[in-house]
């Protein structure tokens, strides 16, 4: 899909370029293409952003590929909210494709919020910045359609506040200055939940994380109703100046420990309590904040209220296309907008041939980190702060697979060395990273894997190009994962703690000399 830019208005250059998408758009990402990647032709992986693009399937519909490629340039613009990319006309000039297949691929775009489009002889492809509510509302779709436990929601709230309490202790160790910790909540009459929920909000805002901040206020509607006090208040204050304690010292692996203990702690002894008065089971069925904005989102919505998450993953049948027009009573162009929508979200596929049409399917974690690599971009976030946060969820989540390790990760974990011994020789950077996704699988948390690969994929956007690894670096990254994996399989937290923090500060190590090299060339 070469194509000459035929009018500024689509805010890109009039010289020739490509209008593919770039190798991001391409590399593999199911299980087994990471598994053979491991063995194979490492140049054909491009940078961290590729990890989180999603199925093989979507990536090979036209307008879900028009959409991520406008979403890239995006990015690399800086994303100028207001700016315009053209009309549909030349939206689909500029693609060669028909004009059907550009608007899909806006309705792909303004289902996300990345870009609307306006009617009328000055209107276009708007760009705009997604809606902290609107990212709010597919963190908890997601959390819903994977029917995802109040104990996993709990522990991603634990190890959230876990890493803004590294945070501030790192910093403090950094600093030293006087010891003056915050003061707690006021209230000793307040009931412990919302003293400690209140305790927790200080915590992150004192972390100077937006990140943190941001995934805390978008998972905290998703925790159990505060209902009852669970902890006695003076035993509250008491862990509460510990973990104050630890971070005036600078001890951050003891704050983190601590934070993680007592938040994972007092909130399940509350769910515990909520389902034996109350009879609480989990996720409401969420419904969307806003109005939508197209007649194609309108049925989306529909679809996704249609079954309950327990059969979502099943694969049932929605119905094909002439079904869905009878059934919602409009054209055939509104429903190929929906069934777009919903591919690009992997709520649903399309099978072939007759007697099949869309089926429901259960969304890997690809999509919805897209979502908040764009949120990221649109927000200009620091890249120190995205990469804080990364660091401190890969710190946690290696102790939390320590502790969830059994007996039967073992052939996983034997994968994961066979694809280890595989390497060698020079490697691109992005090619560690099928290694690093199925470390973090190993914590069996869908809503941290999103968080951790989010803010990755954004941090690959902040690098000019990719770096390439030599053998001496390939080989410390292989002894450092075995290190962590090694204490992953004895089951032994505080070892992987360290054996994780000591690869990250390695891995750091290794970028700054490359980094120094490619000056000096």
């Amino acid at each position: 899909m070469n194509a000459v830019v035929s009018s500024d208005r689509l805010g890109w250059s009039r010289a020739r370029d490509t209008a593919a998408p770039t190798g991001r758009t391409s590399a593999p990402t199911s299980a087994a293409h990471e598994q053979s990647a491991s063995t194979s032709a490492w140049s054909e992986m491009s940078r961290l952003y590729s990890q989180v693009v999603g199925s093989d399937e979507t990536r090979s519909k036209l307008p879900l590929l028009i959409a991520r490629d406008l979403e890239e340039r995006f990015i690399r613009d800086g994303w100028p909210a207001g700016r315009f990319y053209g009309s549909e006309i030349e939206l689909a000039d500029h693609y060669h494709v028909c004009r059907d297949v550009a608007r899909e691929a806006a309705r792909v775009l303004e289902s996300r919020h990345s870009a609307r489009m306006r009617r009328g002889p000055n209107g276009g492809l708007e760009l705009i910045c997604p809606s902290e509510d609107h990212l709010r509302e597919m963190i908890g779709g997601y959390a819903f359609i994977l029917n995802i436990p109040p104990e996993q929601l709990i522990e991603a709230w634990g190890l959230l506040h876990a890493v803004a309490a590294r945070i501030v202790a790192a910093k403090m160790n950094r600093t030293k200055p006087a010891p003056s910790p915050w003061r707690l909540a006021a209230g000793v009459s307040t009931a412990g939940i919302v003293q400690l929920r209140d305790f927790g909000r200080e915590l992150v805002a004192q972390s100077g994380s937006q990140l943190l901040q941001f995934l805390c206020a978008a998972l905290a509607p998703l925790l159990p109703p505060v209902a009852s006090q669970t902890m006695p208040i003076a035993r509250l204050n008491s862990l509460q100046r510990r973990i104050q304690f630890s971070i005036t010292q600078g001890d951050a692996a003891g704050a983190a420990r601590r934070t993680r203990l007592l938040f994972t702690w007092n909130e399940n002894a509350h769910l515990k309590s909520l389902r034996q008065h109350n009879g609480y089971t989990g996720l409401p069925t969420p419904r969307p904040q806003e109005r939508a904005s197209c007649r194609a989102m309108v049925i989306v919505q529909k679809l996704l209220l249609d079954l309950h998450p327990a059969d979502w993953e099943k694969g049932r049948p929605l119905g094909n296309e002439f079904d869905l027009c009878d059934r919602y009573n409009v054209h055939r162009s509104v429903i190929r907008q929906a069934i777009r929508i919903m591919e690009d979200s992997e709520t649903a596929m399309t099978l072939p041939g007759r007697g099949h049409g869309l089926v429901s399917s259960k969304p890997s974690s690809a999509p919805l980190s897209r979502q908040i690599c764009n949120f990221l971009g649109s927000r200009r976030l620091p890249p120190a702060d995205a990469s804080e946060v990364a660091a401190g969820l890969q710190i946690e989540m290696a102790a939390l697979a320590a502790r969830k390790s059994t007996a039967d990760d073992a052939s996983l974990l034997n994968r994961l060395y066979e694809g280890l011994r595989h390497l060698g020789g020079s490697a691109p950077i992005s090619c560690f990273q099928p290694f690093e996704r199925w470390q973090l699988g190993l914590a069996r948390n869908p809503l941290l894997n999103v968080f951790v690969d989010g803010a990755k994929s954004y941090l690959s956007w902040t690098m000019a190009d990719e770096l390439v690894a030599p053998h001496w670096i390939v080989s410390l990254y292989v002894e450092r994962t075995c290190q962590v994996l090694d204490a992953i399989q004895r089951q032994d937290p505080g070892s992987a703690t360290r054996m994780q923090e000591v690869k990250l500060e390695t891995l750091q190590e290794c970028r700054n000399i490359l980094a120094k090299n490619r000056i000096r060339d």
